[in-house]
């Protein structure tokens, strides 16, 4: 699963757009970021301004074009200027099943409409990976139809903030084979969003409890 995906952004202060940029604009500018590079002519005012910067370290010149990346402390000033301009990107899990899909959103009420999709696309950790893997699909999203099953899966999270979705099932809805009681959760291809329940730290603390004496 990318932990560290995409968004869409663009700042004012030029020298950090440059390096928001350079990263491919991550949530996280400290985490491992899909892309680290910049290109510009070899005399632009950017070359300069880079070469003289601990921000930036030159890679190298090929053919009038000068190529440079994020050195950690570029990555660590853009940090601390998002932090300063109050940016509130944040990675929201939405977690079914055992299985989570991290959704970018400025807040945890506005991940409502964006989707759920399988491990096979996200590269999340999925069951099918941990001895389930002649019941769990991972080109699935596993739902349920039991709020208290799912809070449960929510509380467990290994983030300690899992939170509960309600969703609309895109695609084929098939039985899940694993479920104990028929009905009770089911395989599609995606699920969208439409509403978020934050779990309270106590509910959260309670639940893990629980599954920890009975397991």
């Amino acid at each position: 699963m990318n932990r560290n995906p995409s968004v869409n952004r663009y700042l004012k202060d030029k020298s950090m757009d440059h390096i928001d940029h350079a990263l491919g604009r991550p949530v996280d500018p400290m985490g491992e970021t899909y892309r680290n590079h910049f290109a510009t002519g070899v005399d632009s005012q950017e070359a300069k301004a880079f070469g003289a910067s601990e921000n930036w370290e030159l890679d190298g010149l090929v053919r009038g074009m000068a190529y440079f990346s994020v050195t950690d402390a570029g990555r660590k000033a853009l940090a601390d200027h998002l932090t300063q301009i109050g940016d509130k990107h944040r990675l929201y899990d939405v977690t079914y099943e055992g299985q989570t899909q991290a959704v970018v959103a400025l807040s945890a009420a506005k991940a409502v409409g964006q989707f759920v999709l399988p491990p096979a696309k996200t590269r999340a950790p999925s069951t099918a990976r941990f001895g389930a893997a002649g019941v769990c699909d991972p080109s699935k999203v596993y739902v349920s139809t039991d709020a208290g099953g799912a809070m449960i899966y929510a509380a467990v999270h290994f983030s300690g903030r899992g939170k509960l979705y309600e969703v609309e099932p895109v695609g084929e809805l098939k039985p899940d084979p694993d479920a104990r009681v028929d009905g009770l959760s089911f395989a599609c291809d995606r699920a969208r969003v439409l509403r978020v329940i934050r779990l309270k730290g106590k509910t959260i603390k309670r639940v893990q409890k629980i599954v920890m004496e009975d397991a």
